[in-house]
């Protein structure tokens, strides 16, 4: 997204806009030293290669390192877009995990091809990916594939995943919790049908019905001291709510705390995101067992059930799944958070897809969620 179509930089001046070109640049002037103490990393002997080609950029590709680097080194070819790969993975993973094509040229090399878009014919070593996530779910397409996983927020594997283990083992000190944006310009304009072909509800809608309907069980978080104040009240809903354009790093809740406070809880009220329904807020809660009120986990493959989540699908069901998770006897709760334990670990977990990708026939195709591009390959 270019810096005049981001809501949360149109109303940037010129002034600013070009400091950030020139930050820009200046980071690409670093990066290009990046590339060169590149050529000098040691290539490991005993791992195959996968080899990305000309990098296109992907919101799945922090998932998708970070499950295999332990099974494989990955190459890349020395061209502009190779910029845009250190900024999504970090320096340090690049220089730990990438080499440049023309280094490994003599090596056996299993390519990574994306929507059938291979320049060239005659390669004969390919992986296909397939971002078409949401036609194979919806439609239960039954073709020769392997689904990757729908991932936490990318950035979160390339340093901090090892933290959400330890975060897992907090004491559940509150009932069902919200935590995220809710600017109209991003959450408003969220368009989709449900399975029955009614509309889907927004992110905006839902929380605005639930502090209708709810109001006197909810306390609002101003930031994360705040919490010790929500266990006081004894409210049954916490929300923290960011009204503005803020970035993760200047909301009420930095990234850290906002996955903190999401593990402190029984329960997760999920929502829409800004274009399409699934949002990293539902693997977040999958991961810390923290059981997503949501409309859309048929959304993920395998689904969500009744056996490991509440489920809603307008406002009379979501009022329902309210109440009864507010409602619902610790003996239930326990058992819940059991199944979705069971169901990250086989299912969403990034050693369970390893596991799967290593054991797949080299014809397989990886199904993968492309956010937004996954989205509009569904729709057009």
């Amino acid at each position: 997204m270019s810096i005049l179509k981001n809501p949360k930089t149109a109303k940037y001046s010129i002034v600013k806009i070009l400091f950030v070109r020139l930050e820009n640049y200046l980071k690409y002037l670093f990066y290009s030293f990046v590339v060169f103490l590149s050529f000098f990393t040691p290539i490991s002997s005993k791992k195959k290669i996968l080899n990305f080609g000309s990098f296109q950029d992907t919101r799945f590709i922090n998932f998708l390192i970070f499950s295999l680097c332990s099974e494989f080194i990955f190459s890349v070819n020395l061209d502009i877009k190779i910029f845009s790969l250190i900024k999504k993975i970090g320096i340090v993973n690049f220089l730990k995990f990438f080499h440049i094509n023309f280094k490994v040229r003599n090596k056996k090399k299993y390519l990574i091809v994306l929507n059938n878009k291979l320049e060239n014919k005659k390669e004969k070593l390919v992986i296909p990916f397939d971002t078409n996530y949401f036609d194979f779910v919806i439609n239960k397409k039954n073709h020769n594939s392997i689904i990757m996983p729908y991932y936490l927020y990318p950035r979160i594997y390339n340093k901090n995943y090892s933290i959400l283990h330890e975060l897992k083992n907090q004491e559940k000190s509150f009932k069902i919790v919200f935590s995220g944006s809710v600017h109209p310009d991003w959450y408003d304009k969220f368009n989709w049908n449900n399975i029955d072909g009614s509309k889907m509800l927004t992110r905006n809608e839902i929380l605005h019905f639930v502090i209708r309907e709810f109001n006197s069980e909810i306390f609002y978080l101003r930031n994360y001291k705040d919490l010790n104040n929500a266990k006081i009240s004894k409210k049954k809903i916490i929300f923290s709510l960011n009204e503005n354009l803020s970035t993760k790093s200047k909301s009420k809740l930095s990234n850290i705390e906002h996955l903190k406070f999401i593990s402190k809880s029984n329960f997760f009220l999920t929502a829409p995101g800004t274009g399409m329904p699934l949002c990293h807020h539902l693997i977040e809660a999958i991961k810390f067992t923290t059981i997503p009120i949501t409309s859309y986990g048929h959304l993920l493959f395998p689904s969500l059930n009744e056996q490991n989540s509440i489920s809603f699908g307008n406002f009379n069901s979501l009022y329902k799944a309210i109440e009864k998770a507010i409602l619902m006897k610790d003996q239930e709760i326990l058992e819940k958070r059991k199944n979705l334990e069971n169901f990250y670990n086989n299912s969403l977990s990034p050693s369970s897809f390893r596991k799967k990708f290593i054991e797949a026939s080299t014809d397989k195709i990886i199904v993968c969620c492309n956010d937004h591009e996954s989205v509009n390959q569904f729709l057009l």
